[in-house]
């Protein structure tokens, strides 16, 4: 069984998030995490989309794939 690019793409970018939110200094994050595991039904999906949005305009994540063609 092979695995394709996409699938390992996605796998790399799964593990950057676990560590931008596991790894990470920041109260922002560390609030979000809890909201997730704790109070779940508090939890809004938009607040990582916004972490990441910061995240790719900060410029500290690079690299799409259109880079690989």
């Amino acid at each position: 069984m092979s695995l394709s690019l996409q699938s390992v793409l996605d796998a790399q970018w799964l593990a950057y998030q676990v560590q931008m939110y596991y790894a990470s200094d920041s109260n922002r994050r560390e609030e979000i995490l809890k909201t997730f595991n704790i109070f779940p039904d508090k939890f809004d999906h938009m607040a990582v989309v916004h972490e990441l949005n910061a995240e790719i305009e900060s410029g500290v994540v690079m690299g799409t794939n259109k880079d690989l063609e």
